[in-house]
């Protein structure tokens, strides 16, 4: 499992919240915040970029995620 902290690029590098994800994403990579009930639009979001936290600090384990909504579920891939 791998421990991530999403940034929310279009809400002006909003902070969001931190999730478990079984491995780490690639940059294009679709994640889902939420296992159960998805709603399309409302908790898919598309990795822009990847930074890893500097080693020696407290949040080492923590990957952050850049990312942006992805609202077209179902009818068209990310771009």
């Amino acid at each position: 499992m791998v421990k991530v902290a999403l940034i929310h690029i279009a809400d002006e590098w909003r902070t969001g919240q931190t999730i478990c994800l079984e491995r780490l994403p690639q940059v294009g990579d679709l994640v889902w915040t939420r296992v159960e009930d998805r709603v399309a639009g409302t908790d898919m979001f598309v990795v822009e970029r990847i930074m890893h936290a500097e080693c020696g600090t407290n949040d080492e384990e923590v990957v952050y995620l850049f990312v942006t909504p992805y609202h077209d579920y179902g009818t068209c891939l990310p771009r």
